[in-house]
Formats: structure tokens, C-alpha cells, sequence
């Protein structure tokens, strides 16, 4: 889902405050000079990650072992709040890794960086539960954005 077109690239590099905000190093050419954090830098991270995240749990699934995965970045189109349906941003934002967990099995998901609640399914050979219970921005600390957080959320696995 994390889609590598212009048009999700533009719209990432013009709406996400971290392309604006952050530096990154260059390292490939050992100069030292910050760069600016840009959406081609954040998807070669995201592909290499991938490839991490599908191999670790390859591993554990090959041993019998259960597995928790937990990333910053929503791992399913399905942690898409209906507000945010088809908006080219949510490539920044959610990585479709579904074949993955499909193929490897953890029992669980959890992720962050959205700011709605779910708690779902992801079907196929076994099943995943993919759990997102954020809070939100804290603007004054009496008010929380998402007014469905559970502050006492507790799962069992």
C-alpha cells in the first residue's frame, strides 16, 4: 500500500510536517552535509524494512513460535478511518504488509501512528488481530483526541 507513484510522493512531501522538519544524513557519500528527509529516503526505509519484518517472522513462524509485531506504521488499508478513504497521503502513513502476516502468522499486530482506534482481523492461512488504541495529540491534558482510546487496554496472547 506504501504506493511509490508522483502523485503520493508529491502529496506525502506536501502534507507530512516530517519532510519539512527533519534531517537526514548523508551517508552514501560520507560528507557529513544534512539533507532534507524526503518520501524517496522514507520508501527506500520502508523496503528495506519490509524485507526485515517479512524475514523475522518467516523465521519464528519456521520454528513454531509465536510473534507479536509491532511497528509505528499501520500495517493494513483497514486502518484507514473512512474520513481519510482514498486520500493520497495515506501512502505516508500505512503499509499494506497483509501478504506478509498471511504468509508468517504473528497473532498479533499492534501499531501506532493513526489516530483512531481498531482492532480487526487479518484472514487467511491464520489469522492476525491488528490493535491500534492511540490517544492522539495532546493539545491541553484534559482533552485526548480519540475519544474512543481505552487508557486500560490489556490484551492476552
Amino acid at each position: 500500500f506504501f504506493r511509490h507513484d508522483a502523485a503520493s510522493m508529491d502529496s506525502a512531501a506536501r502534507r507530512v510536517p516530517d519532510f519539512s522538519v527533519i534531517a537526514a544524513q548523508d551517508i552514501s557519500e560520507g560528507s557529513g552535509c544534512p539533507l532534507r528527509f524526503h518520501p524517496q529516503l522514507a520508501y527506500e526505509d520502508h523496503v528495506g524494512s519490509r524485507q526485515w519484518i517479512a524475514g523475522t517472522l518467516a523465521a519464528l513462524h519456521e520454528q513454531g513460535r509465536k510473534a507479536v509485531l509491532i511497528t509505528h506504521h499501520a500495517v493494513s488499508p483497514q486502518s484507514i478511518h473512512p474520513d481519510f478513504a482514498d486520500h493520497p497521503a495515506n501512502a505516508a502513513f500505512i503499509s499494506d504488509l497483509r501478504p506478509i502476516l498471511m504468509e508468517t502468522r504473528p497473532i498479533l499486530a499492534v501499531h501506532g501512528h493513526v489516530h483512531n482506534s481498531f482492532d480487526y482481523l487479518v484472514e487467511g492461512p491464520g489469522s492476525t488481530r491488528v490493535l491500534a488504541n492511540p490517544r492522539g495529540y495532546a493539545r491541553r491534558p484534559d482533552t485526548q483526541e480519540n475519544k474512543a482510546f481505552n487508557p486500560e487496554l490489556v490484551v492476552e496472547i
